[in-house]
């Protein structure tokens, strides 16, 4: 199994923030055209991804058929998680997907919970501390 991270070096922040975007972007798109590579394991988890990075991902996953594993967990998609879950649950391809940690609020009780739903495809989904 041939498996896949993104690390961003860190710098000027604002500055920093648009290459790292454009990184993701083209790593998606690359993913995309990719004719070669098959059930990757890609882990974009803590990557301070949010709305920005949401949108990458809704514009290309549903392409990048060379993923079988996303983790987009802790990115703070708050307020993008319904479309970026249904743009996900377009990609053919995948099977496991985690969205962990995804929202400012903790549970009541603060333990942890591992929970996992299915799309019609298959696909297994992690949302363990989704809240």
């Amino acid at each position: 199994m041939l498996q896949c991270g993104l690390t961003m070096k860190e710098g000027h922040e604002a500055r920093s923030r648009g290459v790292q975007q454009l990184q993701k972007k083209f790593l998606l798109q690359g993913l995309a055209t990719n004719t070669h590579l098959f059930g990757l394991e890609l882990d974009l988890s803590s990557c301070e991804l949010c709305t920005a990075g949401a949108q990458v991902i809704q514009e290309h996953i549903s392409e990048a058929t060379a993923i079988r594993s996303l983790d987009i967990s802790d990115n703070s998609f708050e307020n993008d998680m319904v479309t970026l879950v249904l743009s996900v649950g377009r990609c053919q391809s995948l099977h496991h997907l985690a969205l962990g940690r995804n929202f400012a609020m903790k549970s009541r009780s603060g333990e942890e919970t591992h929970k996992y739903f299915y799309f019609t495809t298959g696909t297994s989904v992690d949302i363990s501390l989704l809240i």
